[in-house]
């Protein structure tokens, strides 16, 4: 009796492994807490993506370079089917066309608004564009991949918290800055005889109240930024928190109109010959964001 329910027993964990690997009797247990240095994979994704789409920015006009951006949506998209295994239903993969269609009208105005003058100054010739293009196109890449891997810490095996995330991507960017910034600082350049001069920055800050006033704010809003797209990377998906961050245009827009007819008209931005484009290009980003 004994050997016939030990031979049951080795059955029902054989077909319980059969039909869920992931959660066998006999698999591996799961670690209690994600591994520290786990972390260090979306900081340098999201340190390496952002140095490649600042610098891709140099070769184009900045219209070019915030439509090219809305291809993270795509990416995100891709990535979410291969690596976390999602099955997208084809409503999915309409919505993510029909935002990406906004975001290429709202590109579309842009440069139909831009002056001449500044496409010669920053658009260059055609092979330092195409250059510009495959930077800022692989930057997005790269952060589509950082928003993936940042929902499978959120909800995978081993969930971690939104807060816990952020603050060791703090810690691993800030790591990885010290290392660049050193880096930086004995390669030679223009800045001070230097590529980017390190003491020449700090004497900056230190002698710019404008800068003691921007820098601290602009952390802090990056941080409730990373915060509340982990929450919402991790209540829904990588894909929705790629097309709610791309209405960040749209807020920037109507807070450029506003600051330009009712602050000063030194700041901010007037309604143009193609704003309408712009409008309707918002109309159809809010349409597929529902629909999605």
């Amino acid at each position: 009796n004994g050997q016939r329910r030990a031979r049951a027993l080795q059955r029902a964990e054989s077909e319980c492994n059969a039909l869920h690997p992931e959660q066998g009797l006999l698999a591996a247990p799961a670690p209690r807490s994600t591994p520290f240095y786990i972390f260090a994979v979306p900081a340098f994704c999201d340190v390496f993506g952002t140095g490649l789409a600042t610098v891709g920015m140099q070769y184009m006009d900045s219209a070019v370079w915030q439509m090219l951006r809305s291809s993270i949506i795509i990416f995100s998209a891709i990535l979410s089917v291969c690596f976390l295994k999602k099955r997208l239903q084809p409503f999915h993969w309409l919505a993510t066309v029909i935002v990406f269609v906004g975001l290429v009208l709202v590109g579309l105005a842009s440069m139909l608004d831009a002056g001449s003058s500044d496409n010669e100054k920053k658009g260059g010739g055609g092979s330092e564009m195409l250059f510009g293009l495959m930077l800022v196109v692989g930057a997005q890449l790269v952060s589509a991949f950082q928003m993936v891997f940042e929902e499978m810490l959120l909800t995978g095996r081993v969930k971690t918290s939104a807060k816990k995330v952020v603050g060791m991507e703090g810690l691993w960017g800030g790591f990885f800055m010290v290392l660049i910034l050193t880096l930086m600082s004995t390669l030679p350049g223009s800045d001070d005889g230097h590529f980017e001069s390190t003491p020449q920055g700090l004497h900056m800050l230190a002698h710019t109240p404008m800068l003691q006033l921007l820098i601290p704010t602009y952390m802090l809003s990056i941080a409730f930024y990373n915060l509340t797209g982990m929450i919402v990377g991790k209540k829904m998906s990588a894909v929705v928190r790629c097309l709610v961050d791309s209405c960040r245009t749209f807020v920037v827009w109507g807070m450029n109109l506003f600051i330009y007819y009712f602050v000063s008209k030194d700041f901010g931005a007037p309604w143009t010959p193609h704003s309408w484009l712009t409008l309707i290009g918002f109309c159809i980003l809010v349409f597929g964001t529902l629909l999605y």
